[in-house]
């Protein structure tokens, strides 16, 4: 698989926005320029307050809405064993969406919705959801080699390979400090890493895992 994390971005179909804290202007440009533009519940608070383009859909339970505006779609869920980033992901997934979708609003803010955000990104298969903040980004990569481009938006520095999954094994080549066959997970024996970052800024990097990992670097935040 090939990653490239980048201008291709502004020119997406689908963006979507959480109702969390922090945002780039890499996805502030995709949103104005996306053709379907989702929040999740709240989320189109942040997105007015930000001068943004009104959603086209708003997904979740609704409790968060402050005020409902004509020419948006709101679609009213009430399940409470799943979250409206959840919610969102079903949609998009009934509608046929697949591949990258950069999520803004996504990182900052409470703990618990950060781990439970991160732990969304295998939830729907076909989707690859790309958090951004507003100084660093995270996204799944799934079993296999992904090569990651460095781009005019990653920095090539911060980078961290989290696990999505039960201890799978994983070798990065082109790393500062690479891992081979090392298993990641949170247990004594166990390993990630973090604060790593690419040897070469214009070189690509390979990461070869047996199951799902979260990649993460920091990002220029551009206005």
């Amino acid at each position: 698989m090939l990653l490239r994390l980048g201008a291709q971005d502004a020119a997406c179909e689908a963006v979507l926005m959480l109702n969390g804290f922090g945002v780039c202007g890499h996805v502030t440009r995709a949103w104005n320029n996306a053709s379907l533009r989702m929040c999740a519940d709240g989320g189109i608070d942040k997105v007015a307050a930000a001068g943004l383009r009104d959603p086209t859909h708003v997904v979740g339970d609704m409790d968060s809405i402050t005020d409902r505006k004509k020419g948006i779609t709101y679609i009213k869920q009430d399940c409470q064993n799943t979250t409206d980033f959840m919610k969102c992901l079903t949609v998009l997934d009934g509608m046929g969406y697949k591949g990258r979708l950069p999520v803004g609003f996504a990182l900052g803010g409470r703990l618990d919705h950060l781990f439970t955000n991160t732990r969304t990104l295998t939830y729907i298969p076909s989707i690859l959801p790309v958090l951004f903040g507003s100084v660093s980004l995270i996204t799944p990569l799934t079993p296999g080699t992904t090569t990651v481009y460095p781009t005019e938006l990653l920095t090539t520095k911060g980078v961290g390979l989290l696990p999505l999954a039960d201890s799978p094994v994983v070798t990065t080549k082109g790393l500062r400090w690479d891992l081979t066959d090392a298993t990641l997970g949170f247990g004594p024996s166990q390993s990630w890493t973090s604060s790593n970052h690419f040897a070469d800024k214009a070189c690509p990097i390979e990461i070869t895992t047996s199951k799902p990992v979260a990649f993460t670097c920091e990002i220029y935040n551009e206005k």
